[in-house]
């Protein structure tokens, strides 16, 4: 799997590339960690130097996305490090579209409520655009072995591929899995197709190596996905996107919205 990290040096970031370290896949998983010099980056520099100078941005940049690129590779991650200039979720998008990676991470700070909901328009420009799957990280848990994931799976075509993205992406020895399927109809046989769904998930995962425990449950999908989310104390919840286009992925209020906004870190397959 090829994977674009994309790095601003801040806290978010740096989780981002923690959640990875932990849970990636010694092999078969390829990391290009890309910094952009953006406008505001060279703002930033010229306060420090009382003039402005692209070329600091750009060092900077670079020593960013070397590091993170090194600290990926300490960790045993096949790692390179890439810098571009503009603005930062162009770049991203642009690199995504060029080179064709199959799954990009990004952090995104939420140090308010607020910043909880708009994500950031780097993170929210990258979900709603991006091909590919993307994973959005906000914190993680310090001191944990195990990454603790949470899967939801409706049987859609975007439940399957990010089903088939964690299993390209994770080491099935770094992580648990919890497959969450809930009927969302009133239906007689809601239950039944819900607990189909579940299992096949589960079995994919099982067969490659993962421990899989299966739930099944009935209500509202983006309510009880995050309910189990919090109360699971999970460190990555991966969902489907069911957005085929841009305008289709821009409107708020989907299960994968909601998660993405307030879980730890969210990957939506798509």
């Amino acid at each position: 799997m090829r994977v674009l990290l994309a790095t601003d040096g801040g806290s978010a970031a740096h989780s981002a590339g923690t959640l990875l370290a932990r849970i990636g896949a010694r092999s078969g998983v390829e990391v290009t960690v890309l910094a952009v010099a953006s406008f505001d980056l060279a703002l930033e520099a010229a306060e420090e130097l009382g003039r402005y100078s692209a070329e600091t941005a750009r060092t900077r940049v670079d020593e960013i996305a070397r590091a993170a690129a090194e600290r990926l590779a300490n960790e045993g991650l096949k790692a390179r490090s890439a810098v571009s200039e503009g603005h930062p979720a162009a770049e991203i998008l642009q690199a995504v579209e060029d080179e064709g990676y199959e799954l990009t991470v990004v952090g995104a700070g939420r140090e308010s409520w607020l910043g909880q909901l708009m994500l950031g328009s780097v993170g929210t420009a990258v979900l709603q655009a991006s091909p590919s799957a993307v994973l959005i990280v906000h914190d993680l848990r310090e001191d944990a072995e195990e990454v603790r994931v949470l899967l939801g799976t409706d049987g859609s075509e975007g439940a399957d591929r990010a089903v088939r993205t964690l299993l390209e992406l994770a080491d099935p020895a770094r992580c648990s899995v919890v497959v969450m399927s809930v009927a969302a109809s009133t239906s007689a046989e809601a239950p039944a197709e819900a607990a189909t769904h579940g299992e096949r998930a589960a079995s994919l995962l099982r067969e490659a190596g993962f421990t899989a425990e299966l739930r099944i449950s009935s209500g509202h999908p983006g309510r009880l996905l995050l309910e189990e989310a919090t109360r699971g104390d999970h460190d990555l919840v991966v969902v489907g996107s069911r957005g085929t286009s841009r305008v289709r992925r821009a409107v708020l209020g989907s299960v994968s919205d909601q998660l993405v906004r307030r879980s730890r870190a969210t990957l939506v397959g798509r």
